[in-house]
C-alpha cells in the first residue's frame, strides 16, 4: 500500500505546486525513503496518514446529477407512454359515423333511354377525325384517342388516323341503347 501511495503523493505535490502562489511552492526533492523522511509532504508518505479522497464531493455531486437525470428520464418515458395510450384510446373508441351521416357514394347517371356509350381506341394512338350518324351528319370529332362518347342508339361511321405512320381507316359500328360499344383498331404493321 505504501508503494501505491508514493506516486499519488508525488502527483499531489505536483498539483499543489501548480496551484500554489510562487512563494509557497516547495522545491520537489528526491523521493522519500521507506519511512517517509525527506519527502516534500511527509504526511502523505507516511503509512499512518491516509490520503483524503479529493473526488468524494465531486462523486456525490455526479451521483446526484445522475439520479436526477434518471428521474427526469423516467418521468419523460412515463409521460410519453401515457400520451400514446391516450391517443390509442381516442382512436379505438371513436364512434363509427351513423348511416345517416355517411354520404352516399355517387352513382353513375343512368344512360337516358335510347343512348349508349362508345369507346374508341387506336394502337399506337391517333385521332378520331369524325363520327357520323346513319344519315351522314357529323356528331363528334376531332378528338385524341382513346375517346369515350355518349351517343344516341343507331348506326355510325368513324374515321381514325395516325399521322406518324400515315395510317387512316373508316369503321362502322352500331351503338345499342344502354350498352357500351368498343372499337379497337391497330395501325401497326402486320395487323
Amino acid at each position: 500500500a505504501l508503494d501505491e501511495a508514493r506516486p499519488v503523493a508525488r502527483e499531489l505535490a505536483e498539483r499543489k505546486a501548480e496551484l500554489a502562489p510562487p512563494s509557497d511552492v516547495p522545491r520537489p526533492g528526491p523521493p522519500a525513503d521507506a519511512d517517509g523522511e525527506g519527502a516534500p509532504f511527509p504526511e502523505a508518505a507516511s503509512p499512518r496518514a491516509e490520503v483524503p479522497p479529493a473526488l468524494e464531493p465531486a462523486a456525490r455531486l455526479l451521483s446526484r446529477e445522475l439520479l436526477l437525470g434518471r428521474v427526469v428520464l423516467f418521468f419523460g418515458i412515463a409521460a410519453f407512454v401515457g400520451a400514446l395510450a391516450f391517443a390509442l384510446h381516442v382512436v379505438v373508441s371513436a364512434p363509427e359515423p351513423s348511416a345517416a351521416a355517411r354520404p352516399e357514394p355517387p352513382r353513375a347517371a343512368p344512360a337516358p333511354a335510347g343512348t349508349g356509350r362508345l369507346l374508341v381506341a387506336l394502337v399506337p394512338g391517333g385521332v378520331l377525325e369524325d363520327v357520323s350518324d346513319g344519315a351522314g351528319l357529323r356528331v363528334a370529332g376531332p378528338l385524341p384517342l382513346p375517346a369515350r362518347l355518349d351517343l344516341p342508339a343507331g348506326p355510325y361511321r368513324a374515321r381514325l388516323s395516325h399521322a406518324e405512320s400515315g395510317c387512316a381507316m373508316t369503321v362502322t359500328f352500331e351503338v345499342r341503347p344502354g350498352g357500351t360499344t368498343r372499337v379497337l383498331e391497330s395501325c401497326l404493321p402486320g395487323d
